[in-house]
């Protein structure tokens, strides 16, 4: 830990400018383009979803929904006969939908064939068991529908989903968005210490917060978090030849110290004094995922009314879409590997390691793989250099000139 933190060890010099074998350090992380498997993940607010199929794609698999007597279901998104997506498809029966090419009728709630309507009443398809479309499990709270997304029972929802959402009166607001760019990047932006105190300066909602040339934090996980703390907070810094930068602050402005978290499988949380802000990232297909961000507030009353308008007058407009924007225009340029990585990226490391040693579904032989470089090992890493979970990994210089 000491080497941490005055600077970090050799090893991790060598990392630093090591370029693209870095990345290999992450096999299991480096794989997840599409996202991780074996999760639950919020796809859709309920009330969008009705007797309209919603189309969907998360994790590489293609499914809709549709609610029938009020409750959500989730198909795959393919007719068992010839490919054609099902959202495409009418509702011709209770309960049911019909593929629109043949009218290879399902079952809503289980997937089972019931009828290909061109074929008769007698359809020898009909009744097989092996025709069946692929369901999946569905919860609804806080107004938001969730999905599980892989193989197996699915563990219990708050396993995977923050318990604020869980938790009965909660209010949520929140937007999706289908994005360009690898939703790791967009996990690891939300996380990253490093460009929170340069990017955003000069928007709507930095305006009256002051942001300093750095912060110096540590990460330490709490339950199934990885928290981002404030150690230090460094106002100006005289760069040798350079001179002072930050140029100076408004007077108005002051430091607002707030606490970023990240989460399994891609949840980011930002704790603002009476609110928090969610976001979640989820991957979709090689090179886009979709976002989906929340303010939540457990306010009553006329503070509730009053946080809605908040929402609607400035939280949505300035952070969730110009705040956010500007981290969007970087995810989607990010172009790794090779990369470079400087201390105030351990933020970024710690979350990497922590999802090869714990994304679900890594046991045995596979889990041994996870925490060694997928093609056999080098010379310039071994497993000392794996940033435990339980362990602080800091982010940002000690020993710059004030």
């Amino acid at each position: 830990m000491a080497a941490m933190a005055s600077g970090g060890s050799a090893q991790e010099a060598r990392y630093s400018a090591s370029g693209d074998h870095a990345y290999k350090r992450w096999p299991r992380y480096r794989d997840a383009s599409e996202g991780l498997r074996n999760y639950w993940y919020p796809v859709a607010f309920s009330k969008s979803v009705g007797r309209k199929p919603v189309p969907v794609t998360i994790c590489g698999e293609q499914l809709f929904l549709i609610r029938h007597e009020g409750r959500a279901h989730a198909l795959n998104d393919r007719c068992l006969h010839r490919g054609v997506p099902l959202s495409m498809g009418k509702c011709w029966f209770p309960g049911t939908i019909s593929c629109p090419y043949h009218g290879w009728t399902y079952d809503l709630a289980d997937g089972n064939l019931r009828a290909a309507l061109v074929d008769g009443r007698d359809s020898p398809i009909v009744g097989n068991k092996s025709v069946r479309v692929r369901t999946y499990p569905v919860e609804e709270h806080g107004g938001v529908v969730f999905v599980y997304v892989g193989d197996g029972e699915p563990p219990p929802i708050e396993a995977d989903v923050p318990e604020d959402f869980l938790r009965p009166g909660v209010k949520v607001r929140g937007w999706l968005r289908k994005r360009r760019g690898d939703w790791r990047y967009a996990v690891e932006n939300g996380f990253d210490e490093g460009h929170s105190t340069y990017l955003h300066r000069g928007v709507v909602w930095t305006w009256i917060r002051r942001k300093p040339a750095y912060r110096v934090v540590h990460v330490e996980q709490e339950g199934d978090w990885l928290v981002r703390t404030v150690d230090d907070v460094v106002e100006q810094v005289d760069y040798p030849g350079l001179g002072r930068w930050p140029h100076g602050f408004r007077p108005w402005q002051r430091n607002v110290v707030v606490r970023g978290s990240v989460r399994l499988p891609g949840w980011v949380r930002i704790q603002w004094p009476d609110w928090t802000a969610y976001e979640v990232f989820m991957g979709t297909t090689d090179g886009a995922h979709l976002s989906f961000m929340f303010a939540v507030s457990h306010a009553k009353g006329l503070k509730a009314v009053l946080f809605g308008l908040r929402f609607w007058l400035y939280i949505r407009w300035a952070y969730m879409w110009q705040f956010n924007r500007q981290d969007q225009q970087m995810i989607e340029q990010v172009r790794i590997p090779p990369e470079r990585l400087f201390r105030p990226d351990k933020s970024i490391t710690v979350w990497r390691s922590h999802c090869e040693r714990n994304a679900r579904g890594l046991q045995g032989s596979e889990r041994e793989t996870a925490v060694r470089l997928s093609d056999g090992g080098d010379p310039a890493w071994d497993d000392s250099d794996v940033v435990d979970d339980s362990d602080v990994g800091v982010a940002g210089p000690r020993d710059a000139l004030r």
